[in-house]
């Protein structure tokens, strides 16, 4: 089994339902052993997915997909909770957004897929959250090196 962490976002709608509609898809997913789930944190949206402030957590699971097998499934759930997600484009403001932050040691560049996540050290939204369930992630999953 794998370790990998993602990080949850929201900013339409009922923002907490979306996370928690998420993380219940995960849990029901034969494929996932959901391990942790920080604290919500609300924080301004950046860059085009204003003007909602968004809702953003981290999860912890352990899984034996490999990491394009779980981007799919991420993609499915994003879909499954936000129909229109497409329609507004993806930077934009969005019922959810999932994003694989660490997945255990690994260090990919694909295009469809980079991990670890390129700007996750620049967003608290994501670095508290990650801090809380997993506190010594950037010694353990050697990101800082």
């Amino acid at each position: 089994m794998h370790t990998a962490f993602l990080s949850l976002g929201s900013n339409l709608g009922d923002k907490l339902a979306n996370l928690k509609q998420a993380v219940n898809l995960f849990e029901n997913s034969p494929k996932i052993e959901l391990i942790k789930v920080s604290s919500w944190l609300s924080n301004p949206a950046i860059e085009e997915a204003g003007p909602h402030d968004f809702m953003n957590g981290v999860v912890k699971i352990k899984t034996d997909l490999s990491p394009t097998e779980l981007l799919n499934l991420i993609q499915k759930i994003e879909l499954d909770i936000d129909k229109d997600r497409s329609k507004r484009g993806r930077k934009y403001a969005r019922m959810i957004d999932i994003d694989i932050l660490l997945y255990d040691d690994l260090k990919l560049n694909s295009e469809d897929l980079i991990i670890p996540h390129p700007r996750m050290l620049y967003r608290y939204f994501v670095t508290h959250p990650l801090t809380e369930i997993e506190p010594n992630w950037s010694e353990k999953y050697q990101y800082a090196k």
